[in-house]
């Protein structure tokens, strides 16, 4: 199942850069539902952090937070949160987006 899920969210992040953005958010949903089997909890975030990030790419953030509450701790949850505030800001100012981080 590991493979899938992060495969599914490789596709769909690669059809969100082409602008198939309906076709992004079915195959995050599709991922989000496999990756629940992924019993290695690194593995499990580390896919949920790619489908959140995606998720908030395509600016479907109500899809971006539930992936997030269902991340494997509490300390991955905010990880999670962090990367779509990220996702959020780069979208709206690259340059701003850039100096967040310098603090």
């Amino acid at each position: 199942p590991s493979a899938k899920a992060l495969a599914l969210a490789g596709i769909a992040k690669a059809m969100a850069e082409i602008g198939a953005t309906e076709q992004a958010i079915d195959m995050l949903k599709q991922s989000q539902g496999d990756v629940v089997k992924i019993s290695n909890e690194g593995i499990k975030a580390y896919v949920l952090v790619n489908i959140a990030k995606t998720a908030a790419a395509v600016e479907d953030f109500r899809l971006a937070r539930d992936v997030a509450s269902i991340q494997v701790n509490e300390a991955r949850k905010l990880v999670t949160l962090a990367s779509i505030l990220e996702t959020w800001a780069r979208s709206k100012d690259p340059l701003l987006a850039d100096t967040i981080w310098e603090y």
